[in-house]
């Protein structure tokens, strides 16, 4: 077990969205964990701002519009591989 947290806690390629990032618990767990992943918050426009740990997109989360643009900047701008050809929703 102690082995595979320490794979996990050294994969700094990988990318985690964090939904409401500018809370208090999408805080948290971004500075949690940002010195082992790129973070990304999804968060409504405007302050309050996730830390500055975190690049942040502007999703709003009941518009599957939004959505659909948030994941697609996710992938445009971070994946170095995306397997899939549909689009969102897969």
């Amino acid at each position: 077990m102690a082995r595979f947290k320490e794979i996990l806690m050294n994969r700094h390629d990988d990318v985690v969205i964090v939904t409401g990032s500018s809370g208090l618990i999408g805080s948290a767990v971004i500075n949690r964990v940002a010195e082992n992943f790129r973070i990304v918050g999804f968060d409504r426009e405007g302050p309050p701002h996730p830390p500055p740990a975190a690049d942040c997109v502007s999703v709003d989360l009941i518009s599957d519009e939004s959505v659909q643009r948030g994941l697609s900047r996710v992938r445009l701008e971070y994946s170095t591989f995306w397997p899939y050809e549909k689009k969102w929703p897969l």
